[in-house]
């Protein structure tokens, strides 16, 4: 495991099975082809050659707070391997930190407008950047709190690839 930051973290992810690597393609191609438009969860992706990017899609799941799976699926001398690493995907991480920014010029306009008399504007922009923060705090800490589910998802796809 790399860092274990709330937005900037990674862990690596190795899974190993009998499985040939094209029997373990099309396992995951199906996997990817499947249901696209029920309401269940399943995992998505894109395989080229042997480049891999996967991640969990919910009926839900469109705040986009996703973590995704980068890595490669290689044959070895007993089956097939696929290795790489977890993190959230590029995406989420500019949400996260676009809303704490905006939050924090949000508060920092609200304090000098406080600060030098420059109209009643002032606390109310000190408390809807507030509101802000904290809505980002939340929606960040619960995020960190759903990333182990889906990432025991995500290993899990990827194990039932490569049996």
């Amino acid at each position: 495991m790399s860092g274990e930051g709330f937005i900037f973290w990674q862990r690596t992810l190795r899974v190993t099975g009998p499985a040939s690597a094209a029997s373990a393609v099309s396992r995951l191609i199906a996997l990817f082809s499947g249901s696209r438009f029920g309401q269940t969860t399943r995992l998505v992706g894109v395989l080229d050659g042997p480049d891999l990017r996967v991640w969990r899609k919910g009926p839900l799941a469109g705040a986009g707070d996703a973590v995704q799976f980068e890595g490669t699926l290689r044959a070895e001398e007993n089956g097939t391997v696929i290795e790489g690493t977890l993190c959230y995907k590029l995406a989420t991480r500019i949400q996260f930190v676009g809303l704490l920014a905006i939050a924090a010029l949000l508060l920092a306009v609200g304090a000098a407008q406080s600060l030098t008399g420059g109209g009643d504007a002032g606390p109310d922009l000190l408390i809807f950047a507030g509101v802000l923060a904290l809505v980002a705090l939340v929606w960040i800490y619960s995020s960190s709190r759903m990333r182990d589910e889906e990432i025991r998802y995500i290993e899990t796809k990827l194990s039932e690839a490569v049996a």
